[in-house]
This record gives C-alpha cells, structure tokens and sequence, in this order.
C-alpha cells in the first residue's frame, strides 16, 4: 500500500532508473507495463513505492520538460540548422541536471542508511548501458559498410574508449569538438557521457566520504571545488583548449553547480523561492537565459565564462519551477515530458544517424529533408529503445544485479576487442589492395612520426620557424597554446637587401602560400610572415594574454606599423567574414601597406582528407576534378564572400575555389602523376606543387601589379 504524500522538496529525479515516467505514457500502458515500469498511481500523485513515507522519491514532470529543452537544440544543432546554432549549451543543462539529481538521490540515501556504493553502480549500469549498448551494436554493420580505412579505425578507437569510459579523452587527443570533419564520428556524443561516467565513479565516494557533514558544509566544499574547476577551464582554454572542453576537470563545475544546489535545498527543505510572484519571475528568467543561450551562442562563443548563462538558467528553473506555477506548466506539458523521458535515448541516436547521412552523402550537402527525417528518425527509434530497452532494464525482476554487472562487463569487454582488432588493422584496412595502401602510407602524417611532413620538409616549404604555435611541443605530444619564441627574420626587414617586402598574415593556411612565393616572386622581394596555426588574423587581441594566437596578431600589426610592407597577404582556414574583412583592409591600407590580398578558403575534403578518397573512393579511375568527398559549405562560403566583399585597386579578394574548381567539382591533382601532382595532402591544406600552380597563375601578377 502506498500512501499519498505531498511531494519532498527534492525528490524527483528523472534520471534515476526508478523514477516514474509521466501520466501521457503512463496512461497509454497495460496493467502489466505499468507494474513493469513500476510506477504507482493513487490520487493522481505520482510517487515510487517505498517502505515509508520519508523514502518515497516523488515525480517532477518540469524536470523531464527541461531534458527536452536540452536534448531538442542539441540535437538540430548537430542536424545543422542554423537557428539552434547555440543548441551545443543542451550538454552544459544535460550536467547541471545531472549533479542536481545524483546529489539529491545519494544524500538522501544516506540520510536514511540505505545508501550502497554496489546498488548506486548497480543503477547507474541499468540506466547508461543497455541503451548505449543497443546504439553501439547496430552502429557496427554500418560502419563496416559505409566508412573508409582511416574513419573505420577512428570509430574503432572509440568503441575502446566508450568500453572503459573514456571518449572524452580519446577526443581531446584527436580532435575538436567544432571541427568540420568531428561531425562525421559517428560516437562523437558519447564524450558527455563519459563525463557523467567519470564523475558517478568517483562522486558517490567523495559524499561517502562527507556524509557527517552538514549540508551547508558539504555545498560550501563543494562550491570551492567547483570555483577551483571554473578556473582551471579558464586557464587551460589560453593554453589546451581541448582540454577545458572535453575533460572531467574543467567540467565539474556543471555538474557540482547542480550538486550544491541540491545540497542547499535539502538543507533548507524547499524547492523554491517562498512568495509565489519571485518564484514564477526566477523560473521564467531561467527559462529566457536558457533560450537566449540556444539561439544567441555560437562556436566563436568563449568557454567556459559564458556557459554560466544556461548552467545559472538550468539552476534558476530547478529551483523554481513547479507544477503549480507556469514555468512547472509549461516545462510539465505532455509533449516537453514525453519529449524528456526518451532525451536520453534521443542524444544516442542522433548523432550516428546524421554522421552516417553527412557520410554518406560524399561531398554532397545533404538535403534539408533528409536531415529532418534522420531526426525524426532520432526520436522514433529513441521511444522504442526507451520503451523496449530502457524500461525493462531498469526493473530489478527482469534482469539480477549479477545478471546485470555480466552483461555490463561482457559487453564492455566484447566492445574493447573490436576496437582493438579495428585499431591495430588501421580500420580493416585489408579489405582494400596493396598498392592503396602504399599510396595513402605516402601521406601518412600521424603522431609520433610526422612521416609525410619530415618527407616534404615542412620547415623550409611551410617556414614553420615563423609559426608562434609550438608545433614541437604538439608533436611531441604535449600541446599547449602558450607562445614560442620564433626568429627575427620572420618580422624584420632589411630595406638595403630587399627594397619590397610582402608579409604573409593568418594561419597554417596563409603558411601553405609561402612556397609559391619564394619560388615566383622576383629576388628583391623579401618574404615576412607571421602564420601561426589554428590563429585567424584579427585586429582584436589581448596585450596582456599569453595565448599565442593573440601573441601572432599583435606580432602581425606591429610588423606591419614597423616594417610597411608594400603587400600584405592573409589567409584562414575558416571563419571568414566580408565585413571583417574590409574592416582589416582599411586599418591596414591606414598604416601605409599598399595592398592588401585576402585569399579565400581552400577546397575541404571530408572523409579522412583527398589521398583518402583518391585511394579507396577513386582508385580505378582517378579523374582530374571531382565532386566525392567534397565539402560543398566551402563552396557556399566562398560564394557569399564574395558577393559581400568590396574588391577596390588596392584591396583583392582572390578566391581559391575559382582556380581550384570547376563545374565538375574541385581539381584532385595536377600534372600526370596522381601522387605527386595532388593538390591537397589532407583535408585542405595545399602541397607544394599546388601552392606553386596557384602562386604562379594567379597571385604573382597580383602582387607585382
């Protein structure tokens, strides 16, 4: 029998396996899925059966609401729709929710002695695994299928980093989270749950640990756990930006702001602020913070300071909203809580589905409706995964507590052997002939070796001695974003050697340009550059900072104040932006240079980068252009600066795409021989012999004219 109680000031939890779904689902169940589901029903109070009354963990539907307020602009995000361009926030609510409800279900185990490190595991196993097991697996067969050598083997490394916990920091080492070709990993997303993972591991130890504290203590260590995390996210973003996104460290502060509001409002015994008009103003303040996050962000927004807008928004709601207020309402309404109860489900299948459409659409922008339908697709296959997968699993009498560490473990351990035989078979890569892979080997560029790079002599060809990025330390392994010293020839001019002087300006893509100039510009020119990588030129920086992309730029203009090169050429990989643009072009035609060339971006190539396409998407017949593997937003991009940018005598855009491109797609190499004569040895990045071609034809008549 089950008593009817009012609801405990913090209670619900949503993201513990046995909290109840809500009345919409409920009401749509069998007798025998109800019970199944084990939710309880009496009065229309929605609470789980326990053995008293103090134990009765009570449902908060405006929680679930807020699930789907998150996952919904994380998921279109990913989809690519522009409106949502700041939906990447949805992981930031995802850990504040996160360590509201761990902290309130473990404190209160613990305050009435039922607390079980093996039972809170136990839960946690029942409530991440089967579903996380269930997208893994069907994943497999397609990638099998439909993924190249070099992203089979990067998706085999992630099955080993999702079986030990541990994707958040395979993709702090290999990539970024904004990066073009990070939306073709398949498990990208699981880098979040690894997180969570990490921090259920170790958190529950630590209350443990405190648990004769008082409350307020507890929230008061915490709150200076979670400063001392805040600032190590600050720190590592001047100097391992991967690093503040991805790693436990520098996100506990998300999942602790949650954690210290629990603490506070099961000190206090309430949820919410007490006079009912604040209550309602704080709760829909929270709301707009969190609305102003999704739609005004972008990936230029810096991390971590401005999360607080979406972590402090997620507070103010958890704290205020209600179902007896229009905040709780509105978050309460059916379609938010059906949309929550399957969030979870919902954030596992989204990403490999669009990985595989973007994928497989091979250089093709994907149309419009097939993304809508992959999310549609998202959230059809997360509700029978929830109703199927998720449910049963969480009920005990399914499934023994030995049944379930088992299952846990063999299918962790079945998880790390493929990834392993995929990882050490570079992707399967016997499925293809020797001679492809002796042709991709050729531009093999990975760490430790740099083969590639030490091959092509990247320091002479590329004058990576005028890179502020300390590029030995990245190849060493130990990347960091404070500055190198470089040499003084980069920035120092010698009139009486040289009478002109063209400075090359911006990032390893403005680098790519240097060994066509030397080869084409006359002996009296001299080349400066200041290039650094990852470092797009701006006339913004920070005097006093130690990054070394804010180092570069100020070391830019002061060469071009001291030195007055008569042309200054600049060149980014991306971001760029017409009105910016002119905006560089006045300031730097106001200190004297006569003019100035901005170099549009180069053709990308998704995919793992063209020697990969060449080799297994074109092998038996290499064509001069094509259109496989290319990255049709570059194009797009290129188009609209154009169209926006004020060409004047002394100020060019010169596009890339339209020397490289044609009707057929963009050029894969140049000459008769495919090796050799490739204009790209990776992504985007131009060889030597396509710098030459492109210096040649185009930029040293528009140098010297």
């Amino acid at each position: 029998m089950v008593a009817e109680v009012r609801r405990p000031a913090i209670s619900s939890g949503p993201c513990d396996d046995d909290k109840m779904p809500a009345q919409m689902f409920i009401e749509s169940m069998s007798s025998a899925e109800k019970k199944r589901v084990g939710c309880l029903y009496q009065g229309g109070t929605r609470c789980l059966p326990g053995s008293a009354v103090s134990s009765i963990h009570c449902y908060r539907p405006e929680i679930d609401g807020l699930r789907a307020l998150a996952v919904l602009p994380v998921i279109l995000f990913h989809a690519g729709f522009e409106t949502f361009r700041g939906g990447f926030v949805g992981v930031d609510i995802f850990f504040v929710i996160s360590g509201y409800l761990i902290t309130a279900i473990i404190l209160k185990e613990l305050q009435s002695g039922e607390f079980s490190l093996i039972k809170f595991y136990e839960r946690r196993a029942r409530r991440i695994l089967p579903a996380l097991f269930l997208v893994i697996f069907t994943c497999m067969p397609i990638a099998w299928f439909l993924l190249l050598p070099p992203s089979m083997k990067s998706f085999s490394e992630s099955l080993v980093a999702v079986s030990i916990f541990a994707s958040n920091i395979l993709f702090w080492r290999t990539s970024g989270y904004f990066d073009p070709a990070s939306e073709l990993k398949p498990l990208l997303h699981t880098w979040s749950l690894s997180v969570e993972e990490q921090f259920y591991i170790l958190f529950p130890l630590f209350l443990l640990f405190l648990s004769k504290m008082k409350r307020r203590f507890i929230a008061a260590l915490f709150a200076v756990v979670l400063i001392i995390s805040m600032g190590l996210a600050e720190k590592n973003v001047q100097i391992a930006q991967s690093a503040a996104f991805y790693l436990l460290p520098t996100r506990a502060w998300e999942l602790l702001v949650g954690a210290c509001l629990s603490c506070l409002v099961q000190d206090t015994g309430t949820a919410r602020v007490r006079v009912g008009w604040l209550n309602e103003i704080v709760g829909s303040g929270g709301v707009l913070l969190i609305l102003i996050s999704i739609f005004a962000f972008d990936r230029q927004t810096p991390f971590p300071h401005y999360a607080l807008l979406p972590t402090l928004g997620t507070s103010m709601v958890l704290l205020c909203a209600t179902r007896d207020n229009n905040v709780g309402k509105l978050l309460g309404n059916s379609l938010w809580v059906g949309i929550g109860l399957i969030s979870y489900s919902a954030y596992l299948w989204h990403q490999p589905l669009l990985a595989f459409v973007k994928y497989g659409a091979a250089g093709e922008l994907p149309d419009t409706p097939l993304l809508v339908f992959a999310v549609v697709l998202s959230f059809a296959l997360a509700y029978f995964s929830w109703k199927y997968v998720e449910v049963p699993c969480r009920v005990r009498n399914n499934f023994s507590r030995t049944a379930v560490f088992i299952c846990s473990l063999g299918g962790s351990c079945f998880l790390l052997i493929l990834g392993l035989l995929g990882h050490f078979t570079s992707g399967h890569q016997w499925r293809y002939s020797h001679q492809q892979t002796v042709f991709l080997d050729h531009f093999d560029n990975r760490f430790p070796d740099w083969k590639y790079a030490k091959r092509e002599n990247w320091y002479a060809n590329y004058r990576i001695e005028c890179d502020l990025y300390d590029i030995s330390r990245a190849w060493a392994g130990n990347e960091t974003r404070l500055k190198r010293e470089i040499p003084p020839h980069c920035f120092t001019r010698d009139k009486e050697k040289w009478p002109n002087a063209i400075l090359i300006w911006g990032d390893s893509h403005a680098q790519q340009f240097y060994f066509g100039l030397k080869e084409v510009l006359p002996s009296t020119w001299q080349i400066l550059q200041i290039a650094s990588s990852g470092c797009k030129p701006s006339l913004l920086f920070d005097a006093e900072s130690t990054d070394y992309c804010d180092n570069s730029n100020q070391l830019a203009i002061q060469t071009i104040m001291e030195a007055k090169p008569e042309v200054v050429l600049v060149g980014q990989e991306k971001s760029h932006n017409a009105a910016v643009m002119n905006q560089i072009a006045d300031a730097l035609i106001g200190h004297g240079v006569k003019k100035v060339i901005f170099v549009g971006p180069s053709p990308h190539w998704r995919e793992g980068g063209l020697p990969v396409i060449v080799a297994f998407r074109l092998w038996n017949n290499v064509p001069l252009y094509t259109k496989v593997g290319l990255d049709q937003k570059i194009l797009i991009r290129d188009k609209t600066i154009k169209e926006q940018f004020i060409n004047t005598s002394n100020v060019k855009y010169i596009s890339l795409v339209d020397y490289f491109c044609g009707p057929d797609g963009c050029r894969v190499y140049l000459g008769s021989d495919v090796r050799e004569g490739i204009t790209s040895y990776d992504y985007g990045h131009l060889t030597p012999v396509a710098s030459l071609s492109f210096a040649r034809d185009v930029l040293k008549s528009e140098i010297l004219m």
